[in-house]
């Protein structure tokens, strides 16, 4: 259980950095992405968050984020509209990142499974016949 919540963590992180709120034409990208929140800047700068926003003909409409009242907005009178957008380049960073995250636990966990091997190279002299002359001194040292 406790795995899954780091995994639904881990997965809402990448949910998030792989997007970003970016200015958008609204008769475009509305119709074709139906974004759940689109933030509207007003000719006056009010900023009015619309879920369920669509365009009809040349109108905003959507209901007032966390009401139910509903919005109609003259695009004429609409400075920008924004919303969250695909970010590929973030996407890019995360994957990289968390490719390189696996790569160095993978690596960790090969290390810590071989345990203790004497490690590094072992300087002073031959100890068997099988590694050299008894009492001879290792040539790399």
């Amino acid at each position: 259980m406790r795995h899954l919540s780091r995994y639904a963590g881990a997965l809402s992180i990448i949910g998030v950095a792989c997007t970003t709120v970016r200015p958008i034409k609204p008769l475009e990208y509305i119709p074709q992405h139906y974004p759940d929140v689109v933030w509207v800047t007003a000719a006056d700068s009010t900023v009015v968050p619309l879920t369920g926003a669509r365009v009809v003909d040349d109108t905003l409409r959507g209901m007032r984020r966390g009401t139910q009242d509903t919005v109609a907005l003259a695009l004429t009178d609409v400075r920008i509209v924004t919303a969250k957008v695909p970010d590929h380049k973030k996407t890019a960073f995360v994957v990289v990142g968390l490719g390189t995250l696996t790569a160095m636990a993978m690596y960790e966990f090969a290390i810590r499974k071989q345990g203790d091997q004497g490690g590094g190279v072992n300087c002073g002299v031959y100890q068997s016949t099988m590694e050299g002359d008894p009492g001879q001194p290792r040539p790399d040292c």
